[in-house]
Protein backbone atom coordinates (compact mmCIF):
# COMPACT_ATOMS: atom_id res chain seq x y z
CA UNK A 1 0.00 0.00 0.00
CA UNK A 2 2.91 2.18 0.83
CA UNK A 3 4.62 1.81 -2.55
CA UNK A 4 1.18 2.22 -3.89
CA UNK A 5 0.70 5.85 -3.04
CA UNK A 6 3.91 6.91 -4.16
CA UNK A 7 2.68 5.76 -7.63
CA UNK A 8 -0.72 7.67 -7.00
CA UNK A 9 0.80 10.90 -5.71
CA UNK A 10 3.34 10.76 -8.64
CA UNK A 11 0.47 10.21 -10.90
CA UNK A 12 -1.09 12.89 -9.41
CA UNK A 13 -4.26 10.92 -7.91
CA UNK A 14 -3.54 12.68 -4.22
CA UNK A 15 -6.77 11.32 -2.41
CA UNK A 16 -6.14 7.97 -3.62
CA UNK A 17 -2.43 8.26 -2.40
CA UNK A 18 -4.03 9.77 0.64
CA UNK A 19 -6.35 6.77 1.29
CA UNK A 20 -3.62 4.07 0.63
CA UNK A 21 -1.21 5.69 3.42
CA UNK A 22 -3.80 6.15 6.04
CA UNK A 23 -4.65 2.23 5.75
CA UNK A 24 -1.12 1.30 5.85
CA UNK A 25 -0.24 3.68 8.76
CA UNK A 26 -3.47 1.87 10.37
CA UNK A 27 -2.29 -1.60 9.68
CA UNK A 28 1.41 -0.86 10.66
CA UNK A 29 0.22 0.68 14.25
CA UNK A 30 -2.24 -2.38 14.67
CA UNK A 31 0.63 -4.84 14.00
CA UNK A 32 2.88 -2.99 16.28
CA UNK A 33 -0.12 -2.77 18.87
CA UNK A 34 0.01 -6.72 18.84
CA UNK A 35 3.69 -6.98 18.97
CA UNK A 36 6.15 -6.56 22.16
CA UNK A 37 8.10 -4.05 19.86
CA UNK A 38 7.80 -1.03 18.67
CA UNK A 39 9.17 0.36 14.91
CA UNK A 40 9.66 2.72 12.74
CA UNK A 41 7.01 1.23 9.99
CA UNK A 42 4.40 3.10 10.86
CA UNK A 43 6.14 6.50 11.28
CA UNK A 44 7.35 6.00 7.74
CA UNK A 45 4.22 5.66 6.46
CA UNK A 46 3.08 8.89 8.79
CA UNK A 47 6.37 10.83 7.15
CA UNK A 48 4.89 10.13 3.45
CA UNK A 49 1.49 11.30 4.21
CA UNK A 50 2.88 14.42 5.97
CA UNK A 51 4.99 15.03 2.75
CA UNK A 52 2.03 14.62 0.67
CA UNK A 53 0.56 17.37 2.48
CA UNK A 54 3.61 19.42 2.57
CA UNK A 55 3.12 19.17 -1.30
CA UNK A 56 -0.32 19.65 -1.67
CA UNK A 57 -0.11 23.17 0.25
CA UNK A 58 -1.81 21.58 3.44
CA UNK A 59 0.80 22.25 6.05
CA UNK A 60 -2.02 22.66 8.51
CA UNK A 61 -2.23 18.98 8.12
CA UNK A 62 0.95 18.17 7.99
CA UNK A 63 2.65 20.23 10.96
CA UNK A 64 1.27 18.19 14.09
CA UNK A 65 2.45 15.00 11.79
CA UNK A 66 5.99 16.38 11.66
CA UNK A 67 6.01 17.08 15.65
CA UNK A 68 4.87 13.19 15.92
CA UNK A 69 7.50 12.11 13.03
CA UNK A 70 10.16 14.01 15.56
CA UNK A 71 9.42 12.27 18.90
CA UNK A 72 9.32 8.72 17.16
CA UNK A 73 12.33 9.17 15.76
CA UNK A 74 14.25 10.48 18.66
CA UNK A 75 12.32 7.44 20.98
CA UNK A 76 13.53 4.54 18.79
CA UNK A 77 16.30 5.52 16.55
CA UNK A 78 17.95 8.18 19.32
CA UNK A 79 18.15 12.35 19.24
CA UNK A 80 21.68 11.73 17.40
CA UNK A 81 20.71 9.86 15.18
CA UNK A 82 20.63 11.10 11.07
CA UNK A 83 17.22 10.09 10.01
CA UNK A 84 16.30 12.15 13.63
CA UNK A 85 17.74 14.69 11.38
CA UNK A 86 16.18 14.26 8.69
CA UNK A 87 12.50 14.15 10.23
CA UNK A 88 13.72 17.65 11.93
CA UNK A 89 14.83 18.47 8.65
CA UNK A 90 11.22 17.98 7.02
CA UNK A 91 10.07 19.96 9.78
CA UNK A 92 12.39 23.17 9.41
CA UNK A 93 11.23 22.96 5.78
CA UNK A 94 7.40 23.13 6.94
CA UNK A 95 8.16 25.84 8.91
CA UNK A 96 10.04 27.72 6.25
CA UNK A 97 7.43 27.42 3.90
CA UNK A 98 4.85 28.42 5.91
CA UNK A 99 6.74 31.77 6.64
CA UNK A 100 7.71 30.77 10.30
CA UNK A 101 11.64 31.33 9.88
CA UNK A 102 11.74 31.60 13.88
CA UNK A 103 10.55 28.20 14.42
CA UNK A 104 12.63 26.84 11.31
CA UNK A 105 16.13 28.08 12.09
CA UNK A 106 16.64 26.28 15.85
CA UNK A 107 15.04 23.15 13.63
CA UNK A 108 17.65 23.90 10.73
CA UNK A 109 20.66 24.28 13.42
CA UNK A 110 19.89 21.33 15.56
CA UNK A 111 19.39 19.12 12.43
CA UNK A 112 22.69 19.98 10.99
CA UNK A 113 24.69 19.67 14.50
CA UNK A 114 23.62 16.08 14.21
CA UNK A 115 24.53 15.67 10.90
CA UNK A 116 27.87 17.13 11.77
CA UNK A 117 28.77 14.62 14.06
CA UNK A 118 27.65 12.13 12.66
CA UNK A 119 29.26 12.53 9.41
CA UNK A 120 32.82 14.25 7.83
CA UNK A 121 32.69 17.73 7.01
CA UNK A 122 32.32 16.64 3.16
CA UNK A 123 29.73 14.75 3.73
CA UNK A 124 27.03 15.64 1.02
CA UNK A 125 24.29 15.84 4.07
CA UNK A 126 26.47 17.85 6.22
CA UNK A 127 26.60 20.72 3.19
CA UNK A 128 23.16 20.38 2.22
CA UNK A 129 21.61 21.01 6.24
CA UNK A 130 24.30 24.09 5.88
CA UNK A 131 22.59 25.00 2.89
CA UNK A 132 19.01 24.70 3.98
CA UNK A 133 20.40 26.96 7.27
CA UNK A 134 21.74 29.63 4.53
CA UNK A 135 18.42 29.61 3.18
CA UNK A 136 16.75 29.71 6.13
CA UNK A 137 18.84 33.21 6.85
CA UNK A 138 18.45 34.77 3.19
CA UNK A 139 14.20 34.46 3.90
CA UNK A 140 14.59 36.06 6.56
CA UNK A 141 16.67 38.72 5.38
CA UNK A 142 19.61 37.77 7.41
CA UNK A 143 22.27 36.93 4.84
CA UNK A 144 23.87 40.16 3.33
CA UNK A 145 25.77 40.01 -0.30
CA UNK A 146 29.44 39.35 -0.10
CA UNK A 147 29.71 37.49 3.23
Amino acid sequence: MHSLAAVMSAKGDFAAAEQLLKTAIEIKEEAERNSDQESLDATISLQDLAGLYYERGEYARAEPLRKQIIAKFEKLAGPEHPDTAGAINNTARLYRAMGLYERAEPLQRRAGEILERAFPPEHPRVAHAASNLGGVAVERGQARRGS
